[in-house]
């Protein structure tokens, strides 16, 4: 049994998951293009076998696609009754902080791109490119990964936009994963790239993903 649901707050967070969701694909597109024209082709990739990194790469979003488009699809007709949880009698988010949350989401496109243009000719999706050059200004100055700090530290507000509690679980997957690509890939390819000037850097610039916590 279906349950009606024209909810306006339901057709906000579709529009702002939407927003960001498109400003993000702007974003890492002209990354990317101007990476390729300006820094080169990908000369170097960390150890080990490149589909795991893949595999790590998709699997942020692997646990977020479907729930978003459920939301998208659903939200001017309301879920079947057979999905509701349990957890929707003590778990519910206030229609304010969905809304913030929302919000919030949609701002992500514009930090992402100031992200990426700080990263400048240097972005790559995995590797280092030809003309490699350790970025230390803006954002990466406060962190050495900005991108995904700023991506664990949206996680929430993914659950809060959304209010599906199964989503919870998408704050530690995020967290695991990102940790795993930088401490066990990425940071030993810049070692080794860089040497010296990359190990004086995570001196000056203590935290990997988020001040003070990780």
């Amino acid at each position: 049994m279906w349950t009606p649901n024209f909810s306006l707050i339901e057709f906000f967070i579709s529009a702002c998951v939407l927003s960001m969701a498109i400003s993000n694909a702007r974003n890492f597109k002209k990354a990317r293009s101007t990476g390729d024209t300006k820094g080169g082709k990908i000369t170097r990739m960390p150890s080990g076998n490149p589909k795991t990194m893949n595999i790590l790469n998709h699997a942020m979003t692997a646990i977020l696609l479907p729930f978003t488009l459920y939301h998208i699809i659903f939200f001017g007709i309301g879920e079947p009754s057979w999905m509701k949880l349990w957890l929707d009698d003590w778990l519910q988010v206030p229609v304010w902080l969905r809304a913030v949350a929302g919000v919030t989401l949609a701002l992500s496109g514009p930090v992402t791109g100031w992200i990426l243009e700080t990263l400048g000719r240097d972005y790559a999706p995995i590797g280092v490119r030809e003309k490699p050059s350790i970025v230390d200004k803006g954002p990466y100055a406060i962190v050495r990964h900005p991108l995904y700090g700023f991506a664990v530290l949206f996680s929430p507000c993914v659950f809060l936009a959304l209010d599906n509690p199964l989503l919870i679980v998408h704050i530690p997957w995020v967290t695991v994963l990102y940790l795993i690509k930088v401490k066990v890939y990425e940071e030993p390819m810049l070692l080794d790239v860089f040497g010296k000037d990359y190990a004086d850097y995570m001196k000056r610039v203590r935290w990997a993903l988020i001040p003070g916590v990780l």
